[in-house]
């Protein structure tokens, strides 16, 4: 008889205004399955947004069943996906009471005491990392033991009392170079993953080649003192040049021809050179869009351009007009001169950029906006730039703007886990300034798309 799953995880999506969202898994997911998959406990992710896409009737409760798994473990990474994780647990729990349910992510560990509080469908919480607890944790349900109180950073009930375990786990850099992000071989409708990957971003697969940042951005809640706080993280680590070409090389193999890299936290250009001159020697050869952090240097530029197949680009924010906004807000500060320098060398060297804007940082006045507005128009008008985006920035769970609001001279809308949970749309931002409101924002981000797209936008406020 063919052995059934022990483990499945599920990545819930959004479900939003009648849509499904957030369809694409956060990257920790591949290396956890894979690690369990490594100790012979059989895993397998399923993406039940993009299931739910494909077929609005998709039978959950079928496949869990045919599945065998006893234990499903949920990402809930992003905080736009609150309430939706929280319903599909309630549900699988109603139908399936036996089967150990386990979160894990970003916003799972900000919030772990108030959901295992609260939300009784959910068993345990790994708070940070996971790759050794996750494991650990599973093989013990798996074998029945009723003991779990060594495993590092998990969070759990203990009779009425929420309990959290003091031992710590953080990955090494040895620890982290043999974690695979890239084996599509445990996604169910793989195929259908990437097309939505594809899709969605232009690319076929993301990629994260590190963890951990050395800066703290107003609004971000992936920033060095949220690493320190979830995980205990007080350094970064990265793949090496050789484990990197290896990924991309099994990317290559599953026929992923374009890639998204959106980890930049370094002051310099000597980490992704040597990667890209590692990818080169190997002749690996793919599409490749680099969100940098900051401004990327000659150096780097010149390497990428060489590297990577026609119709690479690179993705900078430097999200605000005003000098003085960005340096309050972003921890790689550079000013507007710099800024436009580099557009215009990207622009002689004919790389593809694109250049995004929000409005709502923290201490932006309407000077400042008007700023944004400005610049943009510049870059269109005077630079030709057309690959410009404008978005919301909704306030991040562990961010530094939500661990010290007086500081940044906000006021949240949003304090506890239960506030996430009811946010609805991409324009429920959870917080104001002093300067604007939260609909006045809204109303900013609009003026700035409409400006973008060459609609009408002469007069605001």
């Amino acid at each position: 008889m063919k052995r059934g799953l022990d483990c499945l995880f599920i990545h819930t999506g959004r479900f939003s205004r009648g849509r499904w969202d957030m369809t694409l898994m956060p990257a920790g997911l591949f290396a956890l399955a894979d690690v369990l998959q490594g100790r012979n406990i059989r895993s397998q992710m399923l993406n039940f947004s993009l299931a739910k896409m494909k077929n609005p009737r998709f039978p959950l409760n079928d496949f869990i069943r045919t599945s065998g798994a006893s234990i499903i473990c949920m990402p809930l990474h992003w905080h736009q996906q609150s309430g939706d994780v929280i319903s599909l647990a309630r549900s699988i729990k109603s139908r399936f009471p036996s089967k150990k349910i386990i979160l894990g992510g970003i916003t799972a560990s900000c919030f772990a005491g108030e959901i295992l509080r609260d939300f009784h469908e959910v068993d345990f919480i790994i708070r940070g990392e996971a790759e050794k607890p996750l494991p650990m944790l599973v093989e013990r349900l798996l074998s029945g033991a009723n003991t779990c109180d060594d495993i590092p950073n998990l969070v759990r009930r203990r009779g009425t009392k929420i309990v959290a375990n003091s031992g710590k786990y953080v990955a090494s850099k040895d620890a982290f170079e043999n974690l695979c992000f890239t084996n599509l071989d445990l996604v169910f409708d793989s195929d259908g993953y990437i097309s939505e990957s594809r899709r969605l971003e232009n690319v076929d697969f993301s990629y994260v080649p590190g963890r951990g940042c050395l800066h703290d951005c107003s609004l971000c809640g992936g920033g060095a003192r949220s690493h320190k706080i979830i995980s205990d993280r007080k350094q970064l680590v990265c793949k090496s040049p050789r484990a990197v070409a290896q990924d991309f090389e099994r990317l290559r193999s599953r026929g992923i021809s374009s890639v998204a890299i959106a980890f930049d936290p370094f002051e310099n250009s000597r980490y992704y050179t040597a990667v890209f001159r590692e990818l080169k020697r190997k002749k690996i050869l793919l599409r490749v869009r680099f969100e940098s952090f900051g401004l990327p240097a000659k150096k780097f530029l010149e390497k990428f351009k060489e590297t990577f197949a026609p119709g690479s680009g690179i993705c900078i924010s430097p999200d605000t007009g005003s000098d003085d906004v960005r340096k309050r807000n972003k921890g790689r500060f550079y000013d507007n001169e710099s800024l436009l320098g580099t557009l215009e060398l990207m622009s002689r060297m004919n790389i593809a950029v694109r250049v995004c804007f929000t409005s709502g940082l923290p201490f932006e006045t309407r000077e400042d906006f008007f700023k944004t507005a400005a610049l943009i128009e510049y870059l269109q008008g005077k630079l030709k730039i057309k690959n410009i985006g404008v978005a919301p920035v909704p306030l991040e769970p562990c961010s530094p703007a939500f661990l010290n609001p007086r500081k940044f001279h906000v006021k949240l809308r949003r304090k506890r886990f239960a506030d996430f949970m009811r946010q609805k749309g991409g324009y429920d931002l959870g917080y104001s300034t002093d300067e604007f409101s939260e609909r006045e924002i809204v109303k900013n981000i609009k003026y700035l798309q409409r400006l973008v797209h060459g609609g009408n936008a002469k007069k605001l406020h």
